[in-house]
């Protein structure tokens, strides 16, 4: 899973960094899948 990979390269990313790295992805996803994941900072 891509939100993965970029957490695990870049630790302190948010969503918002996330998000900005994945464009096409809505922001509303990203937030809800980092949360169900346990990503949150």
């Amino acid at each position: 899973m891509a939100i993965k990979r970029i957490k695990a390269r870049y630790p302190d990313y948010g969503y918002r960094r996330v998000h900005a790295c994945l464009p096409g992805v809505n922001h509303k996803k990203i937030q809800r899948l980092m949360r169900e994941l346990g990503l949150q900072v």
